[in-house]
């Protein structure tokens, strides 16, 4: 554990740009909203609502992908273990994602008090994400961003163990297992069911559980495929 919290002090210096890339983006499209809705917000009954609240989750797919592709080689040259890095960046981005949370609560309760910035937008309070319990809506942003990390680090592995070139191969069986899961479906006629599954369950499960069990699967996927890289 010690060597891990070690290697997570060093992550701090060689992933800071990561850590921070994700509300930079965020913040950027969302200037690009209050600009925008400043001048047509007027128009539209009932305030403008906005979806570029996921651009902090997208872009945590992409920084967290980056972050393996980039610090594993240098630090597996430092003699850090597999094993210890996926431990360190388990707890580093773990706790950005916890954090990341709270921050999203608090901006959330900021365009509440304000009255969506003084324009009626809807940015960060989504009428889905908004729940009495503060706990309780912090572990929905934090679940699901702790799910888009751990596809990150699935996906920076996949480059570094196959390259660019499998990781297109991969991508393309994926789409093709998927979009056979999905002809089967329609031919069974299971979509109604599956959807009535999905809609029986509280929102914060959707959130908090689905997103969990995402995160643990990409996380497995990315410890054994790990094991295979070469520093």
């Amino acid at each position: 554990m010690n060597r891990a919290l070690q290697v997570v002090r060093i992550q701090t210096l060689t992933a800071q740009n990561g850590l921070v890339w994700p509300w930079i983006i965020m913040a950027g499209a969302f200037v690009i909203n209050v600009a925008l809705f400043s001048v047509i917000g007027d128009e539209i009954p009932g305030g403008p609502k906005t979806g570029a609240l996921m651009s902090i989750f997208i872009v945590a797919i992409v920084s967290s992908t980056v972050l393996v592709y980039q610090v594993l080689p240098f630090l597996l040259g430092f003699g850090v273990t597999r094993r210890t890095f996926v431990a360190s960046s388990a707890v580093l981005w773990t706790a950005w994602a916890l954090a990341s949370g709270v921050g999203l609560y608090l901006c959330a309760l900021v365009e509440r008090a304000t009255d969506g910035w003084w324009i009626d937008l809807t940015f960060f309070d989504l009428p889905f994400l908004t729940r009495d319990n503060p706990i309780l809506q912090i572990l929905e942003y934090a679940a699901t961003l702790t799910a888009m990390v751990f596809l990150g680090f699935a996906l920076g592995t996949v480059l570094l163990r196959w390259g660019a070139s499998g990781f297109w191969i991969i991508t393309l069986g994926a789409t093709l297992v998927l979009g056979a899961i999905a002809v089967v479906i329609t031919w069974q006629h299971w979509w109604d069911n599956i959807f009535g599954f999905f809609a029986d369950q509280p929102v914060s499960v959707l959130l908090t559980v689905w997103p969990t069990a995402v995160a643990a699967l990409a996380g497995g996927v990315t410890y054994l495929v790990l094991r295979r890289v070469s520093a």
